[in-house]
Order: C-alpha cells, then sequence, then structure tokens
C-alpha cells in the first residue's frame, strides 16, 4: 500500500484535478448508457482462487493473478457503482462468484435484485449448457450419432452419458438431445422437441466488407455474426493487401463459414449467416447500385 501511495508523489494537483474530472465525465457518460437497464452481469473475478502457495514462490505469478481478480470489480469502483455477489459453483467446486452490479445509487434495488435470484441451479459439478451445429436433418425422437466435428467438441468437454446438450441446424430451432453413449470417435445421442429460437433482427442484413489481413477477418466474421447479420460478403477492393482467388479463397470461405458457425453455437442464434464467395469490390457494388463502387 505505501507503494501506491508513493506513486502519486509525482502528480501535480492540476493533473489531480483535471483526472477527476475525466473520471466525473466518464461516470456520467456510463450513467446515461445503462439508463433502462437492471444491472450488468459479469463474473465476479474471471479466474477461480489460485493457490496461495504459486503466488508467494513468484512475484510475477503474483501481480499476475492480483490484476485478474480485481479486473471486473475495479471498473465497478471507478465509476463509483454498486455490486452484490452471488454463489454460482457447484457443490465439492472452487468458489464461482456471478456479479450483479450498477451505477451508485441503486444500491437498494440491485440488492433486492440479487437477494431474489437466490443459488443458480447446477445440473452436476462442473456441467454447463453446449450448444452445438450439425449440418444433419434433426426429427423428434431421433437416435443418432454426432458428425465428427461436434462429436470431438462433445468428447474435450467430457460430457457423460445422461448428460443433455443442444443441437441447432441453422433452421431457426435448438434441439435437446440427451447423450447416450459416449465412445472414442462416436457420441450418440437422442433428440427432443425442438425449441423455436426467435434471435435475428427484423430485416435480414448483409454486410459487405474488403478483407483486412491477418487474422481480423475472423474477428469481423465472429463479431458480425454476434450481432445479427444474416449475409457476409468479402471483397477484395483496389488497395486490399490481402488477394484471394482459385483454391484458396474456397479455403477461406469454408473457414469463415465455420467461424460463423462457432459464433451462433456461443451467442445463441439459431440462423448461422451465410459466407459469400469472395467477390471484387466493384462486381459486388453494382449489383445493388450503380455507384456503391464509390464508397468502397
Amino acid at each position: 500500500m505505501a507503494a501506491r501511495i508513493a506513486l502519486g508523489e509525482g502528480v501535480s494537483a492540476a493533473d489531480y484535478i483535471a483526472m477527476q474530472q475525466r473520471r466525473r465525465d466518464w461516470i456520467e457518460r456510463v450513467g446515461r448508457r445503462l439508463q433502462g437497464f437492471d444491472a450488468i452481469v459479469c463474473p465476479t473475478v474471471p479466474i477461480v482462487a489460485p493457490p496461495i502457495a504459486d503466488l508467494v514462490a513468484s512475484d510475477e505469478a503474483f501481480f499476475k493473478a492480483n490484476g485478474l481478480l480485481l479486473r471486473n470489480t475495479f471498473v465497478i469502483n471507478f465509476m463509483d457503482g454498486c455490486s452484490v455477489t452471488l454463489p454460482c459453483h457447484a457443490p465439492g467446486t472452487l468458489p464461482v462468484g456471478l456479479m450483479l452490479s450498477a451505477p451508485g445509487g441503486h444500491d437498494a434495488a440491485l440488492a433486492g435484485s440479487g437477494a431474489g435470484r437466490g443459488r443458480p441451479r447446477c445440473s452436476r459439478p462442473g456441467a454447463m449448457t453446449i450448444r452445438l451445429f450439425v449440418a444433419v436433418p434433426l426429427a423428434p425422437g431421433h437416435r443418432t450419432a454426432l458428425p465428427p466435428g461436434p462429436a470431438r467438441h462433445a468428447q474435450v468437454r467430457r460430457v457423460q452419458p445422461g448428460d443433455t446438450l443442444w443441437l441447432f441446424d441453422g433452421q431457426g430451432a435448438d434441439w435437446p438431445a440427451t447423450v447416450l453413449a459416449m465412445g472414442k470417435t462416436e457420441v450418440r445421442v437422442r433428440l427432443g422437441a425442438p425449441r423455436p429460437v426467435s434471435r435475428e433482427l427484423p430485416v435480414a442484413v448483409t454486410l459487405a466488407l474488403a478483407m483486412p489481413a491477418n487474422e481480423r477477418m475472423d474477428t469481423l466474421v465472429e463479431k458480425a455474426t454476434e450481432l445479427g447479420v444474416a449475409v457476409i460478403q468479402p471483397l477484395h477492393s483496389e488497395r486490399s493487401v490481402l488477394r484471394l482467388s482459385g483454391d484458396r479463397a474456397a479455403r477461406k470461405r469454408e473457414h469463415w463459414q465455420a467461424m460463423a458457425e462457432a459464433a451462433c453455437e456461443q451467442c445463441g442464434r439459431a440462423r448461422v449467416p451465410v459466407v459469400e464467395p469472395v467477390q471484387a469490390c466493384w462486381r459486388h457494388g453494382c449489383r445493388w447500385h450503380p455507384r456503391a463502387c464509390a464508397c468502397c
């Protein structure tokens, strides 16, 4: 603590006052953005409690773990907010908390909402909801083996017979699937009744974008999927660094389509956006508006 206080010796009064004003401005902006919401929901800490012996043995390990443990709570403290933490770990596992937070002055309302939630239920220690995209027809009561990709995912997640997976085929519904048997390469399930999922935008949005280099296109596909885009059209423009054609373009398209499927598994969408074949920017623009290519 003394070392932290000593860091302030080099801060002038003018800088301190300016910093406090910026903090007040930031708190006011955050408060406006949160109007109409009951709470911010996030893990209290992003990691489980680390062993004390590991932290004592290494200063680097201590500061890394300490930074992670304070990361989420620091933001709420900085905005003068209030929080309540609910235990959500399964019996016999390390403690895990779910933090509900709100701007300052909402303590009573937040405490009431936290008290009403109670303890989240867990089906078994370590169990989590697993959604998997399967590109095969689904039917109620049908017993089937998962395709190789989803089967590997289930095996990595260590699901057990009797666990429930959620499957979707991109047609707008989630299907509960009870695991019947786990083999070395095969996972057999029994499908239940489908549950319609409505998480799409009111209009079908097509996102046409010039492809950036490196892995940034992967991130763009992931985030566009999470935002509800229906069609993703990769383009190469006159000054694009990334140039794709032939087999390489086809492989990249398959990769981005898989990224969109994985993003749907995480965000809860039951319809997977279509990643179109790579096109030249001017050709795609002229399909929609004779002057659209001028915007590329």
